[in-house]
This record gives C-alpha cells, structure tokens and sequence, in this order.
C-alpha cells in the first residue's frame, strides 16, 4: 500500500522517451592531449551551479579557492545557488543560465531523454551513499525484515526505485509494506514514530539521527540488495560550451581534482570552508559539528568503491563499465523508460593526467 502527501519541490518531474541527437555530444570531444593548457594571461569567469544550498558535497569549492588552485589556473569563480525546484536544474543547465553545474546522474539521464544537450565531464561525488536508516534496537537485517512495516520512502524517481529494487531483493513490494512521504525529513519519520525505517544517505541522515539519538543507528545500505553504485554528483555542462571552450574546462578540472584532493585529505582547510560556507548565516546547513560529523563519514563516498586512501587516489573518472549497469538497472527498475549509451552522458576527453592525478 502507498499512502503519499504533499509532492515535494524536489519530485524529478522529467519524462522519459525523448529521442536524443547525439550530434551535441560529438562535438564536446576533445583531442588526445593529456597535459592541461597553461592559463591565458588574464582571468576568465566561470559560473558554477552548485548541487543545494551549500554544504559538505560542495565545500572543496571554498578550499580550493582559498588554496589559489583555481587563481593559478586563470580562473575566477561564480557559485550560484539553484532556485526552489532542482528538477530544473538540467534544463537550466542546458539553456546556458550557467556554464556547469553539479548534477546528479537521475537528472542527468533524464535530461538528455529530453533532448537537453548536456553531458557530464567529470565525477565529483562517486557514490550516493543511499540505504535504510532505522533505531538500533529494530535490529533489521535485510528486506524481508520490512514486511508489514510502515517505511518513509523520498517522493523522487531516483529514491522510489532504490526502494523498489531494495524490497524486490526481499521477495517484497510495495503492496507488502506502507509507504509514507515525509517530506525529505526521514530523521523526523523515524524519532517522531511515523515510520519503522526510511531513507537515508550514510553521510547524512544516518548521522543527523545518530546525533539526535545519542547512538548509532541501524542501517543498510541499497548497494547490498540490489542497486548498482549510482554516482551521485557529476560536473555538467552544454556539449557546446565544452568544445568552444576546451582550454578553460581542462583547467577548470585540473584545479577541480586539486581541490577535492585537499578537502579530503586536510580536515583543517575542510574545516575553514565550512566556517565559510555552509555553517554560519541564511544559508547554514548545520552546525559546525554535524557538518564536520557528516564530512568524515562522507569521505569514502567521494571517490569510488576500492578507490582506497583519498591521498592515493585517481580523482573525477568516468567508469563507462558501471554507467552501464547504472542505465540498465535504470531501464529495469522503472527510473528511465529510455536509455542511451555510458558515452551519451560521459565524455572523459577533458581529463587530463593533472586533474585526475592531482598534486597538492
């Protein structure tokens, strides 16, 4: 049984069946070259839309701004924070309102099944980090623990087929259980007693929770029952304006890689970003301890599963091989009625060795 409220702003409104032209994305393609341009003399603009208000998975914008990685790459940046309905945000992206964007791989697919001409350069965040969260003492283990349970499941595409997919491993539907909507607030579902478990990111609602609770709670992750490593955030663009200007997003990248490598491995400049960012004023997210909470337990998430120690890492890959079980579990869960290939959203051509291997 589903018993939904209210649609939240961040429901993915995008059909799915547009036939897309690739032609937009040939055109991104660069040379071979792996070595970034030197930066031209005089600074050019660059305006970045971020993934939300912002918070832990856009802070290495701040630190690598404060670190002068995108200064030495002749670059100045222009965050924009995105309007009240995010489902937006691909064909905002796609009409040139800003030149990237962080996008999240749902709305990428969904995008490009509109004939948006957009595709996606670089990962930033690899994993979503997306599961269960319930109170210690349920001691769930599985989805067939979730028979007969009332479970608040997020009002978006991306999140109702994680469910979906996470009850099916289970021998379950949704028949089986109560689905309730709570808002995008599943820590209130859960200590407030509407639901017996909800969604949850590791990094986010999991820790929001623990902190409330005074204890760990339980949780299990999709990625166990079912659901493939969806990458979470990816850095976007026009297929246009990544091939008229090439120069400028291979730098763009190189100090992107840079800044990342130092958010994840300097817990003191991640710290200052968040003092500058995401933890003072309108658009504080948090406290300065919950945010610094949820930025170590997001640390693994950034980069992709077995990547190993943030300082040793490869940082912004594209792996073609896990955006094709991606789009096929997209197909098969109902997410996406169309897909594509990996390379009608992926293009690795603007990764140099410099971005992916940076030096700090």
């Amino acid at each position: 049984m589903i018993r939904r409220g209210r649609i939240d702003r961040r429901e993915f409104i995008y059909g799915a069946g547009a036939a897309f032209a690739a032609g937009g994305l040939l055109a991104a393609c660069g040379d071979d070259d792996s070595s970034a341009p030197a930066p031209p003399d005089e600074i050019q603009t660059v305006s970045i839309e971020l993934d939300f208000i912002p918070n832990l998975i856009d802070s290495w914008l701040w630190v690598g701004e404060s670190a002068g990685y995108f200064a030495a790459q002749g670059i100045e940046l222009d965050r924009r924070i995105p309007g009240a309905d995010l489902t937006l945000k691909p064909r905002l992206l796609g009409e040139g309102e800003f030149d990237l964007s962080f996008l999240d791989t749902p709305s990428l697919i969904f995008g490009r099944a509109q004939d948006i001409d957009i595709v996606a350069v670089g990962t930033l965040f690899a994993q979503y980090g997306a599961g269960v969260i319930f109170n210690a003492d349920r001691g769930y283990t599985g989805p067939a623990d979730m028979a007969g349970l009332t479970l608040a499941n997020f009002n978006s595409l991306d999140w109702q087929a994680f469910m979906r997919t996470f009850l099916a491993d289970g021998g379950l539907t949704t028949d089986d259980v109560t689905i309730v909507d709570p808002a995008f607030n599943s820590v209130a579902a859960i200590s407030e007693g509407l639901a017996d478990a909800a969604d949850g990111l590791f990094y986010g609602e999991r820790v929001t929770l623990s902190l409330l609770e005074g204890e760990t709670p339980g949780w299990i992750p999709y990625t166990d029952h079912g659901v493939p490593d969806v990458p979470f955030y990816n850095l976007a663009t026009r297929a246009d304006w990544a091939s008229e200007n090439e120069d400028l997003l291979k730098r763009f990248l190189v100090a992107t890689g840079q800044s990342i490598k130092k958010y994840l491995t300097d817990p003191a400049a991640a710290e200052a970003a968040f003092v500058a960012c995401c933890t003072e004023g309108a658009t504080a997210t948090g406290t300065l301890e919950s945010t610094t909470a949820k930025y170590n337990a997001a640390i693994p998430f950034f980069l992709p599963p077995g990547a190993g120690d943030p300082a040793d890492a490869d940082y912004l890959k594209l792996d073609e091989s896990n955006m094709q079980s991606v789009l096929d579990w997209a197909e098969d869960s109902g997410l996406a009625e169309t897909v594509f290939s990996p390379g009608d959203y992926f293009v690795s051509d603007f990764l140099t060795d410099e971005a992916t291997n940076p030096s700090i």
